[in-house]
């Protein structure tokens, strides 16, 4: 297991910010097949579970709850009524959802403050409107008088809050529209540092899903572009990432050429556009055209002359792009980067090495894999894995593995790899049961929903 070397983190760069957030972890509660979800991040986490689970409706819930904090009122308004989001099971339906993060915040000064925000809210019925309905801010450190700072009072959309770390008085505060109180007062508060830039931080919160498992479309020539499409380019990230950030770009390219020895040089070029093209720009607003357009090629010691990296495999790009999207994690401050099935784009001899260099490349970033296979266990500490267990329900039961010693030992005993034995277990339809002495509590029961 990962200890945070809070040293280590405090002597990076806060890269222009005042607070550095470590999460701890996620709660969600009344998302789609979810119901009482605590997951617990180290600097790697890997959420394991046969086919069919519902493994990524976790890294959804959560990138779902951190888009509702950053969204406008309206925005708000239009997530109170995402069908696609409802809860579906006889177990959960019509109940709230919750999202809780915790989190240590480091400031410059090396002070740590311990956060934890929560907050609910009703969905939309046939009847009723969505509304926030519950939101409260906790903050601990030593430095401080510690508590709450934020509630809201059950029934109306009065707040109480305290207005500084030194007052102990909460004063009420009538927010409408579908803000939460972290939206609003982090244009109020001026009179303590520390209280605003917790604000500003979670109202910054970071969560990425890297799932591009194809990852052609990724290294394409862009010329155009529709505002709000999400499609990354790489070649376009790698020349930014040169320009203006090349000790990461020299960490990059070295990762890179460490896992594939063979090859010697990344290169990457811009080809300017002419303004002509530009002008088109008229007949749409929502066309956007690029100055320029960037290729990436490669030299490879067996080849007499580069090659444009489009001819390269299909595991090799998106190995690039996901080590591309780690170094990028860290630029941005991202708090939490999850990869799907990142053991897909790789060789089995070379997966022990490309998940110690992502998490070397992504700095201070939480790391979250969600896999079906089990060869990736072998590479991980038993206790950074999440375990999906089914049940006679076709419910799901997620289980922390708290006993790795004794997992390893009967592994061995049965000649067989950890992740073997693990799937082997999962196989069976008394999985709970045959694996529960290797187990902690149930922390978490979702249901069969035919996603993968």
């Amino acid at each position: 297991m990962n200890i945070i070397d809070y040293n280590r983190l405090i002597r990076q760069s806060f890269r222009g910010k005042k607070m550095k957030t470590i999460i701890k972890s996620f709660y969600i509660d009344g998302y789609r097949n979810l119901s009482n979800v605590t997951l617990n991040l180290n600097d790697i986490t890997a959420i394991i579970a046969l086919n069919n689970y519902g493994k990524s409706n976790l890294i959804n819930a959560i990138r779902f709850g951190i888009d509702f904090i950053k969204g406008s009122n309206e925005i708000k308004k239009d997530i109170f009524e995402y069908q696609p989001a409802f809860p579906f099971l006889s177990a959960n339906s019509g109940r709230d959802f919750t999202f809780s993060v915790n989190a240590d915040m480091i400031d410059l000064d090396e002070n740590i403050y311990n956060v934890e925000y929560t907050y609910s809210f009703k969905w939309r019925t046939k009847t009723t409107p969505g509304y926030i309905n519950n939101e409260s801010l906790k903050i601990s450190s030593k430095n401080i008088s510690g508590g709450a700072f934020i509630v809201k009072v059950p029934g109306s959309d009065v707040y109480t809050f305290r207005s500084s770390f030194k007052s102990r008085n909460k004063r009420p505060i009538l927010i409408k529209d579908n803000s939460l109180a972290i939206n609003f007062l982090v244009n109020i508060i001026d009179n303590d540092d520390a209280y605003l830039n917790i604000l500003t931080e979670l109202n910054n919160l970071k969560f990425l899903i890297e799932d591009h498992l194809d990852a052609n479309e990724s290294y394409g020539f862009d010329p155009i572009n529709y505002r709000g499409n999400s499609q990354i380019n790489v070649p376009r990230m790698i020349w930014e990432m040169k320009e203006n950030h090349p000790d990461e770009y020299g960490m990059l390219i070295d990762a890179f050429k460490q896992l594939f020895p063979n090859i010697k040089e990344v290169t990457c070029q811009e080809h300017p556009i002419s303004h002509s093209m530009n002008d088109l720009s008229q007949i749409d607003s929502e066309i956007l055209f690029n100055n320029n357009v960037y290729t990436l090629s490669v030299s490879d010691s067996s080849l007499i002359r580069p090659i444009d990296f489009n001819y390269l495999s299909d595991g090799t790009k998106r190995v690039f792009l996901t080590l591309t999207t780690a170094v990028n994690a860290k630029i941005n401050n991202l708090s939490v980067l999850a990869l799907e099935e990142p053991e897909n784009s790789i060789h089995p001899k070379l997966l022990q090495n490309y998940i110690s260099i992502l998490d070397l490349l992504s700095g201070d970033c939480k790391l979250v894999f969600t896999s079906h296979s089990p060869y990736i266990i072998q590479f991980i500490d038993p206790r950074d894995i999440v375990l999906g267990l089914p049940t006679e329900t076709g419910q799901v039961d997620f289980r922390y593995i708290n006993k790795p010693k004794k997992l390893i030992s009967d592994a061995y005993n049965e000649g067989s790899s950890i992740g073997d034995y693990l799937f082997n277990g999962l196989s069976f339809e008394n999985a709970a049961e045959m694996l529960s002495c290797y187990l902690s509590d149930s922390q978490i029961v979702s249901e069969d929903d035919g996603e993968e």
